[in-house]
């Protein structure tokens, strides 16, 4: 009576039953009672659903999915039926709310993202090894034959003048600074400097003998009064430049003067 459940029990006993469920076209739910004996029975039916959890966001009580039947008299063993309604869809203003609460969260790491995005990073300084800058400088070498004082005095001359207005360092086999660095392996030194550096061949008298003599497999030898442990490197890298004639950028590696 007015909404109230007004059936009352003779006894505290309660049967536990199992029932099973099935929904029509209307939307209602018709559930068949089973393991009940003949007699009169007051039935309290609750629906298991997600929207009927209690203290969720589809819902603040489960009394909507519960269901008081009038009495009932069975009067046999054969399943008794009976029709409910479906439970009602959950309240507009819980789907707002959490709606509402998963924007708040996006826009929340939003936020974050573009706030660790504008924070200044530390500033990396840089120092760079001066031994591998000096390696990467530009070099010349500077390639020619042992020849008269005045003309390796002119060479000597000829170096510093390049040192000096290109800035590069300059490789030179009777260079004295060099003495030590090319006694410890002069030809090797030799090939290391001559594939990194851009390389001026000067061509004099002396230069063109020699290379008369590497083209007939020969040799072209010094007196004993004007040798030097390096008189021999010219014909060494005169032969590495014809060897690679037809090599790596030679028009802008090599350059011949007189």
């Amino acid at each position: 009576a007015d909404g109230k459940f007004m059936c009352k029990a003779k006894n505290s006993k309660t049967i536990q039953s199992s029932a099973s469920c099935s929904f029509d076209d209307a939307g209602d739910v018709t559930c068949n009672i089973k393991n009940v004996t003949t007699g009169q029975y007051c039935v309290l039916m609750q629906i298991y659903d997600d929207r009927c959890i209690s203290d969720t966001v589809w819902l603040e009580s489960d009394k909507n999915c519960r269901f008081y039947l009038d009495p009932i008299n069975v009067t046999s063993e054969l399943l008794k039926s009976t029709t409910v309604k479906q439970p009602p869809p959950a309240p507009v203003f819980h789907i707002v709310i959490s709606v509402v609460a998963v924007l708040c969260v996006i826009s929340l790491g939003i936020l974050l993202y573009l706030w660790l995005r504008g924070k200044p990073r530390p500033q990396l300084v840089f120092q760079p090894n001066k031994q591998i800058l000096r390696q990467q400088k530009p070099s010349i070498f500077l390639l020619y034959a042992l020849d008269c004082k005045p003309f390796m005095t002119l060479m000597s001359k000829f170096r510093n003048i390049l040192k000096q207005i290109t800035k590069c360092e300059v490789f030179d086999c009777f260079d004295p600074e060099r003495t030590e660095e090319i006694a410890l392996n002069k030809t090797d030194w030799l090939r290391r400097h001559m594939a990194v550096s851009k390389i001026i061949l000067v061509e004099n008298r002396c230069a063109v003998l020699h290379q008369k003599a590497l083209l007939e497999q020969g040799n072209l030898m010094y007196k004993e009064t004007v040798r030097v442990f390096v008189d021999d490197l010219f014909t060494y890298g005169l032969k590495m430049l014809i060897d690679d004639i037809f090599g790596r950028n030679m028009y802008e590696r090599v350059f011949v003067v007189r």
